[in-house]
């Protein structure tokens, strides 16, 4: 298994509890209050940074790893903490604005993460998916009309479809053969 399906494999764990406890609150609560969803996402999005954070740091920081890391975890740190600041302003812009731009980020980075890896790299086309799907939630959050509970709506059916799929990309990448320009380590 290469180092880069290592580092994928860890990312992925680290995010299946967030994006599953995201899925739970969105999927099961009527979250119609702007304020709660700003307190809901920020608090998903700080868990996030601080975990995939740590596991780059446990991983020994990894070469090549610190744009994604910029694009996505940072960006959810900065913006878990803008939305914990604001949530009490209850304004359904701000949190439509904290979805879309980490989004876009963070989508744009798992897809770049995606395109540079090697061809025969197992995970790589699973960080496109991410990626692409991240994106569409961007997309999603910004085309459909403002309300609380259809944003929080959409962030939950991310969520939940991310979960699941991290799930099957973590364990699918464990079994994983080595491809040809991919290194043998213990």
């Amino acid at each position: 298994m290469t180092s880069e399906t290592r580092v994928s494999i860890r990312l992925y764990w680290a995010s299946v509890a967030p994006t599953a406890v995201l899925s739970v609150l969105c999927v099961f609560l009527r979250i119609d209050q702007t304020d709660f969803a700003l307190a809901v996402f920020g608090g998903f999005l700080l868990i996030l940074g601080l975990d995939q954070t740590a596991v780059l740091a446990m991983s020994g920081r990894p070469r090549g790893w610190a744009g994604w890391w910029g694009g996505h975890s940072a960006t959810a740190l900065a913006g878990g903490v803008f939305a914990a600041v604001f949530a009490a302003s209850g304004s359904l812009a701000l949190l439509s604005w904290v979805i879309v731009v980490w989004a876009v980020l963070a989508g744009g980075s798992n897809l770049l993460r995606g395109l540079r890896m090697a061809v025969d790299e197992p995970v790589r086309r699973d960080w496109i998916t991410l990626g692409v799907l991240t994106l569409v939630l961007a997309a999603a959050v910004a085309v459909v009309p403002a309300s609380v509970v259809w944003t929080m709506g959409l962030v939950g059916a991310w969520a939940s479809i991310v979960t699941v799929f991290s799930v099957i990309a973590a364990l699918s990448a464990r079994s994983a053969p080595v491809g040809e320009t991919g290194s043998e380590e213990d």
